[in-house]
C-alpha cells in the first residue's frame, strides 16, 4: 500500500508542476495582448481580458473542482 500511495503522490506532483508551467505562460498574456492591440483600444481589451480571467476563476471555484 505504501508504494501505491507514493506513486500516486508522484503523479499528483507532476500534474501540479505541469499546471504551474501553464500558469507561468498565462502570466505573459496581458503583455502579449497589450503589444498586439492598438493603443486606442488597449484599456478596453485588457479590461475584458481581466474580467474573463476573474469569471473563470470564480466559476472554477464555484464548481468545486479541485486539482
Amino acid at each position: 500500500m505504501i508504494v501505491a500511495d507514493f506513486s500516486l503522490d508522484i503523479i499528483r506532483w507532476q500534474w501540479l508542476l505541469l499546471g504551474g508551467h501553464c500558469f507561468e505562460c498565462a502570466g505573459s498574456q496581458p503583455s502579449l495582448v497589450s503589444r498586439i492591440v492598438p493603443s486606442a483600444a488597449k484599456g478596453a481589451v485588457l479590461g475584458v481580458y481581466n474580467t474573463m480571467r476573474a469569471l473563470g476563476l470564480f466559476c472554477g471555484d464555484a464548481s468545486g473542482v479541485t486539482s
